[in-house]
């Protein structure tokens, strides 16, 4: 059994798995802008006096209901998902379904038009979140301006494992540069 807890909190994951079905239509980013929850029923919660719109969700795990209610009006509120760096594979897609995606499970996310991919990026690929040959170009691009040339390679060997057409970026002189400026650098420093 996976642990959804830490010090008797609920991870807003799990919150947001949990929802109730006429919040399903919702993403992780948009629920989260309009929703906020506490283990305080919402008339008691301060923050929330004036407004009776509530749903109750029960935490089997730590036999404890939540709630959720709507955010007030009156205080504005930026939603966004947290960023992850293009090296890290699998969470990266993951990021990007929820970010487009209302998603109910893990394995709802990597449900795409009723085939369960194993994993996030086939799924993502699977529902054109991404195009696997633009994608590559771009995200490396991106990273050459702020990312060291061991990152780079880092990122080159990700791509490549993770079935990425990269031998385009290989074969672009400038963007084979970026992978070995620190050699580059050291070998002329060494020759003066």
């Amino acid at each position: 059994m996976q642990k959804i807890t830490i010090d008797d909190k609920v991870c807003d994951l799990h919150i947001y798995f949990s929802r109730p079905s006429s919040l399903h239509n919702l993403t992780f980013a948009n629920f989260f802008q309009l929703y906020n929850y506490s283990k305080k029923h919402p008339i008691q919660n301060n923050n929330n006096r004036n407004n009776l719109e509530f749903y109750v969700i029960y935490i089997p795990h730590i036999f404890k209901n939540y709630y959720i209610y709507k955010r007030n009006d009156k205080h504005k509120s930026i939603t966004r998902l947290e960023m992850v760096p293009l090296t890290i594979g699998e969470k990266w897609y993951i990021r990007l379904i929820f970010y487009n995606k209302p998603v109910l499970s893990f394995k709802d996310a990597r449900t795409v038009d009723g085939v369960t991919y194993p994993t996030f990026q086939l799924a993502a690929l699977a529902a054109r979140l991404v195009e696997d040959e633009k994608e590559a170009t771009t995200a490396f691009e991106w990273a050459t301006q702020y990312s060291t040339p061991s990152e780079l390679r880092t990122l080159f060997v990700i791509m490549t494992t993770q079935g990425f057409p990269t031998l385009k970026l290989y074969n672009d002189d400038l963007l084979r540069n970026k992978l070995m400026d620190d050699f580059l650098l050291n070998c002329n420093a060494n020759q003066r």
